[in-house]
């Protein structure tokens, strides 16, 4: 996670840090943090012109979503 953070801190439109930090929070479950990180690369992703990698991080702020209102409504 201080990786992560210290390259967001070098390069804050390093949109890999910011996707890859999304998925060490959803990995410690931080549901909210690794959303918040998700959409911050989605958009980074978006500006630079990578759709594949935009769509993929829309996909796993989707799941994660989708992951918790399930929850909250079973």
């Amino acid at each position: 996670m201080a990786d992560y953070n210290q390259a967001i801190k070098i390069k804050p439109d390093f949109a890999d840090a910011y996707n890859n930090r999304g998925i060490a929070k959803k990995n410690l479950g931080d549901k909210q943090g690794a959303i918040a990180d998700y959409n911050q690369a989605a958009q980074l992703y978006s500006q630079q012109g990578n759709m594949e990698e935009y769509r993929k991080a829309l996909d796993r702020i989707k799941n994660l979503e989708k992951g918790f209102w399930g929850r909250l409504f079973s």
